[in-house]
Formats: C-alpha cells, structure tokens, sequence
C-alpha cells in the first residue's frame, strides 16, 4: 500500500492552546481541521486528470492486496440495465486488461446492497468493469472499492450475468472509440502490438 506523508506545523503555545480551546468547544480539535484544510488543498490545486489517476491507482492498490485475503461478493435483487452504466477517466492498462471506471450516477445501494446513499454516513464507492485484451471479453465481474467515511476501505465484487457483460462490451467499445479513435478490438491489438512487436495475427 501507498505510504502516507506527514507535514510539521509550528504556532506559538498561547495561539495554539487558545485555538485547541476555541476547536474543542466547537466540537473539533486542531489536526482534524488541518486535515480538512490539506484534502481541500490538494482538491484545489492539483489538475483533475491528475487526482483521477491517483485515485485509480490507489484504488488498484487496495484491491490487489484484498483480492489476496478474498474479497466479498455482493447480491441484491437488481441488476445493471443499459442506462447505468457510463464510464469516466482514462482506460487503465494492467497486464491482460483494460479497466474502465464506472460511474455511480445510478441507485449503488440498489444494485450492490450498500449503504452509501444516506445521510448517515460519508461512505462512498468507487467501481470498475475490467476486459480481457488476450480471451476479448468483458470480465465475469465488477470491481468495487467501498470508502468508508473513517477512512476505511473495503474490495466488493459484484458478479455480472451474460446481459450485463453484453451491454458492458458495447459500452466499452463506444468509450475506447470517443477517447482513443479506436474500437476496442483495435485498441487491444495496438497494445498486443506494443507488448510483442513484429508480425500478429488479430483476433476474430
């Protein structure tokens, strides 16, 4: 996992006691608010595509080292239809795949049995859908990444039925094509062509 980074910050004891007693009574204390301050500070500062990217590593991160412990599956009653599923970000190469992440513009709690939609706490998830450049097909199933508001964090997977791979696929291909020019098929025989260069047979 990523490791953490610490900034040291210097006041003088009667501001600081004073601030500690001003926090306190509004039901705070001081690292709490620098905290804040430092996410609000790198929200504001650092490029967007930039905060995506770290973000998708993070993620990836957390759910290697999960998927080594087993991770756990969710079931719900509701399955993904053709009008929740859209994709944002950069496609992100591993060796094998191209994941794409999902957005969760649609009811999470619906479909995966969360607990994300409420005011009762400050978890959120983030989502991704993986496809096999060597077999061409969309993996069996969803990648989840629950952020719980402590700070905690949890690798779901959400099993996809043959409709959703199908309607995941085409998506995918309609994204490769607006990001990259390509069809999906054509994207995974560029990176095939990157990984081993000279002569290939293209797959269909």
């Amino acid at each position: 996992m990523s490791e953490y980074s610490s900034v040291k910050l210097q006041l003088n004891r009667y501001k600081w006691e004073a601030l500690e007693r001003v926090m306190e009574e509004q039901g705070t204390d001081i690292e709490t608010v620098m905290q804040e301050y430092l996410i609000e500070l790198y929200s504001d500062h650092v490029p967007v595509a930039e905060q995506m990217n770290i973000r998708q590593r993070l993620d990836a991160e957390v759910l290697d080292q999960q998927k080594r412990h087993g991770t756990r599956e969710v079931v719900s009653g509701k399955r993904l239809n053709e009008n929740d599923i859209s994709f944002s970000d950069e496609i992100m190469r591993e060796m094998g795949a191209l994941n794409f992440y999902i957005n969760t513009d649609f009811s999470v709690d619906t479909v995966f049995g969360t607990n994300v939609e409420t005011v009762e706490n400050d978890d959120w998830l983030n989502v991704y859908a993986s496809f096999d450049t060597v077999f061409r097909e969309v993996c069996n199933t969803l990648d989840i990444v629950l952020h719980h508001g402590d700070g905690g964090e949890e690798s779901l997977s959400y099993m996809l039925n043959d409709a959703e791979k199908e309607i995941l696929h085409a998506k995918m291909d309609e994204y490769c094509q607006q990001l990259n020019g390509k069809s999906l098929e054509e994207y995974c025989d560029e990176l095939l062509q990157e990984q081993c260069p000279g002569p290939m047979l293209t797959m269909g």
